[in-house]
C-alpha cells in the first residue's frame, strides 16, 4: 500500500521539517513547491492530487504546513 502525504509548501519550511520528522510510518512526500508561484493553497491541492494519481498513490493524506502528528 502507498501513501502519500501532500503538502503545498508556501514559507513554513522549518514547519514542513516538523511534519516530516513526525511521520512514523512510511509515506511519499508530495510537495508543491507554492513558494515558487504563489498559486495559492486549493491549486497546490489540486496538483498534488493530480500527481499522487499520476504516481499511483494508493491513499493520499492533504496536510499544510504546519501540522504535525503524534
Amino acid at each position: 500500500m502507498t501513501i502519500g502525504l501532500g503538502v503545498p509548501v508556501l514559507k513554513n519550511f522549518k514547519g514542513f521539517t516538523e511534519l516530516m520528522f513526525s511521520v512514523d510510518k512510511p509515506v511519499l512526500p508530495l510537495v508543491y513547491p507554492n513558494w515558487i508561484d504563489n498559486v495559492g493553497v486549493a491549486p497546490a491541492w489540486n496538483e498534488i492530487i493530480d500527481l499522487a494519481a499520476m504516481r499511483g498513490i494508493e491513499h493520499l493524506i492533504m496536510v499544510n504546513d504546519d501540522v504535525k502528528f503524534r
